[in-house]
């Protein structure tokens, strides 16, 4: 493999890594903006103003003709879930069915109070929102310095590679540790019950400890390359 030409390459994927991340950047800091704004605006509204109250009834419809569902068969109405079952984190418990003609339709109601939206919990998802992008702003902002550095490299094993690889593994442990709480907030925040409970990602885990790992690696490479150096 021609050395210079992998460097190419290197510089070329760096580049439009860089070009990339910048754009990213951009859109994340307008929609962190446009959230805390948003959230200053709501603040000011008057309660008394601004009140939207969440309905506290799900229903589920199963066509009974169909033949892609398999339709239902027996009983209609112990095919249905039945039981209590979540909806968007949100605890429903089986009431009803009616059946017509065609339809087979079961009524779910909420298990507690209504979810009563006011302009003061709709600030704080706006808050909320704008700390779940501050997060992806600081995790892209690493991630341009490091495809800067592969743009103007000599060799991959430069320090500021691997410095850079080892910043994006450091970003990633409060994103893995805060973004399941944060994404919680904002997928319930429209219920009666906002889940607040943390949820270690994972996939995110593993990437962490793959990029230490690489850093690691590139760690050894580099001082593999000053020993071939300092034997020339």
């Amino acid at each position: 493999m021609n050395k210079d030409n992998t460097i190419s390459k290197i510089n070329k994927i760096g580049k439009a890594g860089r070009v990339l991340s910048k754009i990213a950047m951009i859109a994340i800091e307008i929609g962190c903006v446009a959230t805390i704004v948003s959230g200053i605006i709501f603040l000011t509204i008057p309660k008394e103003d601004f009140m939207m109250k969440m309905g506290n009834e799900a229903t589920l419809t199963v066509n009974t003709r169909s033949k892609m569902l398999g339709g239902l068969t027996g009983d209609a109405t112990s095919d249905l879930p039945q039981g209590s079952i979540d909806i968007n984190g949100t605890d429903y418990s089986f009431t009803d069915v009616a059946i017509n003609e065609s339809d087979a339709i079961a009524t779910y109601q909420l298990n507690g109070k209504d979810a009563v939206i006011t302009p003061g919990r709709i600030a704080a998802v706006c808050f909320v929102g704008a700390a779940y992008l501050a997060i992806y702003a600081v995790l892209f902002f690493y991630v341009k310095k490091l495809c800067k550095s592969l743009e103007v490299c000599n060799s991959p094993f430069e320090e500021e590679i691997i410095k850079g690889i080892q910043n994006c593994a450091w970003v990633l442990i409060p994103w893995c540790v805060l973004g399941g709480l944060l994404e919680g907030i904002l997928t319930t925040a429209f219920t009666s019950n906002i889940r607040t409970g943390f949820n270690i990602s994972i996939p995110t885990a593993v990437v962490i400890l793959l990029l230490f790992g690489l850093a690691y690696v590139f760690k050894y490479g580099a001082v593999l390359q000053t020993e071939s150096d300092e034997t020339l």
